[in-house]
């Protein structure tokens, strides 16, 4: 049973219909993909409003795990925004992105759905 969530970024906010936050977040990030939302409207976090509860995801890493952007602009946004070495940066990078890229098969079963 699908519901409304909305997410929110540093200058958008949309509604998606979703069956759990999960697919909220992957159907967000395929429009990403898709160029109907552009990179200028995200911030470091989104927000999904649940009517609830809010839950927080980070952009930069799955970006990267997605090929969105490299990773040399990825360690570089997370050195500005944490403050943290180079090294420090490439290893969160690394770790956040291993964990985010659970949705990366959820966005590429939304792309193939939207396809046939």
């Amino acid at each position: 049973m699908s519901k409304i969530y909305k997410i929110e970024t540093k200058s958008d906010k949309v509604l998606v219909q979703a069956e759990d936050r999960d697919q909220a977040f992957a159907s967000y990030f395929k429009d990403i993909i898709q160029q109907k939302i552009p990179l200028e409207r995200l911030g470091n976090i989104i927000i999904l409003h649940d009517g609830k509860e809010d839950y927080a995801f980070r952009t930069v890493p799955l970006l990267w795990k997605m090929g969105i952007i490299n990773e040399q602009l990825a360690v570089a946004n997370l050195i500005d925004v944490l403050g943290v070495k180079n090294n420090e940066a490439r290893r969160m990078l690394k770790k956040c992105g291993e964990a985010d890229a659970r949705l990366i098969p959820l966005i590429e079963d939304l792309i193939l759905k939207e396809s046939d």
